[in-house]
């Protein structure tokens, strides 16, 4: 099935050569990432599956080559496979962003299920947490980008909660779900606040 992808892909990357405007690199994005996650295999496509296999197949590599499409936008510039006066790629970064967040995102609450994958947890959370580090670095901000980041890095810390919560757990289940949702809503508030106070001050300035 991947393979599939392989004709169309060439073909976008052709015609975003040749034309290097944002959009045609996000097309051609879309379909390397698509390709990417079938090519990893079941870990994000059939978790169920995984999860009654106890594998995991390409779980170190795919979220390296992830990287690569995060970082691919960000490049363009440099790169000059954008046309002149154009300095970003934002709708480029920003698809590319989802893609890749929602992947660490996807391995990240794998590692979590799977006892012997505990490590994808913090391998896929650091990568997450590198991406909200990035896009708040980077001038001038792409609140759309760093409000993704931000949000998956939401998803891990919270999911590392109910992970602890729920393996500690004594039949408590009320409780711990009750404990887990103000955890959360912990999270997301102070986050969007954070967020919020942060474009206005941007926009200030």
């Amino acid at each position: 099935m991947p393979g599939s992808c392989s004709p169309p892909a060439a073909l976008a990357l052709v015609w975003a050569l040749a034309v290097r405007r944002d959009a045609f690199w996000a097309v051609w994005l879309l379909i390397t990432g698509l390709a990417l996650a079938l090519w990893s295999g079941d870990a994000l496509f059939s978790p169920l599956q995984t999860l009654l296999g106890g594998r995991s197949s390409r779980s170190l590599l795919t979220p390296v080559l992830w990287v690569a499409v995060f970082l691919l936008p960000l490049a363009l510039p440099r790169l000059r496979l954008l046309r002149e006066g154009a300095a970003t790629a934002p709708l480029s970064w920003r698809l590319a962003a989802l893609m890749a967040l929602g992947a660490w995102c996807a391995y990240a609450v794998f590692g979590l299920l799977m006892r012997d994958q505990l490590w994808q947890y913090f391998f896929n959370g650091l990568l997450v947490l590198g991406a909200a580090a990035l896009a708040w670095a980077l001038r001038p901000r792409d609140f759309v980008v760093l409000g993704l980041s931000v949000l998956a890095l939401n998803v891990v810390v919270v999911g590392g909660f109910a992970r602890l919560l729920l393996d500690g757990a004594r039949g408590d289940s009320a409780g711990v779900t009750l404990l887990l949702t103000l955890i959360a809503a912990v999270c997301v508030g102070t986050s969007g606040t954070w967020l919020y106070r942060l474009q206005r001050e941007e926009g200030q300035a």
